[in-house]
């Protein structure tokens, strides 16, 4: 249970800055993914959560849309963002 068991997707830490400025998170700023089946993976309906590597904390959830799983060659979106920190969904939480 927990936050720490849903599907997360690990980011470097410049990839943040384009994500809480609107932009998807595209397959070649993907680093690892965390507690993701193999059926996750290759499914296009999958939520997950976006954190910086070695950052417990997640700073967006988006849908995983990486359909053939993360060591695919094939370049492009990988997570269409719904919402990050500090996005006006995020602050009506607050």
């Amino acid at each position: 249970g927990g936050i720490a068991s849903y599907p997360s997707v690990l980011v470097p830490p410049n990839v943040s800055t384009y994500l809480c400025r609107g932009a998807n998170l595209m397959r070649a700023g993907m680093i690892q993914t965390l507690n993701m089946s193999s059926s996750q993976e290759s499914s296009s309906k999958t939520m997950v959560m976006v954190q910086i590597q070695n950052n417990p904390q997640p700073f967006a959830v988006g849908r995983w849309i990486s359909s053939k799983g993360l060591n695919d060659p094939e370049k492009g979106v990988g997570v269409e963002i719904w919402t990050c920190y500090g996005d006006d969904l995020w602050r009506q939480q607050q």
